[in-house]
């Protein structure tokens, strides 16, 4: 693929200096990046106009609409995808609020149950001691 286009048709070029000699040579008006949008349709259109002799002004005015109903379409096509990856954004950054938030709960679920383990670590440490083992079977003989 090329790195930039002319304005008026299909011709593509790397070379910028080129694309200048295009425009003076068929008198065509600019050129811009390529940007992944695929205008060939419409620059078909043009050379097949530019190619019968259509030098009416009739022939000039369906070209330009044409080329303005291409251009157009392809506004559109993007404009749509645009708010469509908007709305998934949205939805994705949604989801992480609520994945984080179920985080933090598993979070303090598992500091709590951390607590609860040492805590019966503890008793038995003392359960298993000299002082921990008579008291038990003291209350057990009364």
């Amino acid at each position: 693929m090329t790195g930039h286009q002319c304005g008026s048709c299909s011709r593509g070029s790397n070379d910028l200096d080129e694309l200048r000699r295009h425009s003076h040579q068929t008198g065509h008006v600019g050129f811009r990046e390529n940007d992944g949008v695929n205008t060939s349709g419409a620059a078909e259109v043009v050379e097949d106009a530019e190619s019968s002799g259509s030098k009416s002004g009739k022939g000039r005015i369906v070209v330009a609409a044409a080329v303005g109903l291409g251009v157009a379409t392809a506004l559109g096509v993007l404009a749509w995808k645009c708010m469509k990856l908007k709305a998934e954004n949205d939805e994705l950054a949604a989801e992480n609020g609520e994945l984080k938030n179920e985080n933090g709960e598993l979070n303090s679920l598992a500091g709590g149950l951390l607590a609860e383990v040492a805590e019966l670590l503890t008793e038995n440490e003392y359960l298993k001691s000299a002082s921990g083992a008579g008291t038990t079977l003291r209350s057990y003989g009364s």
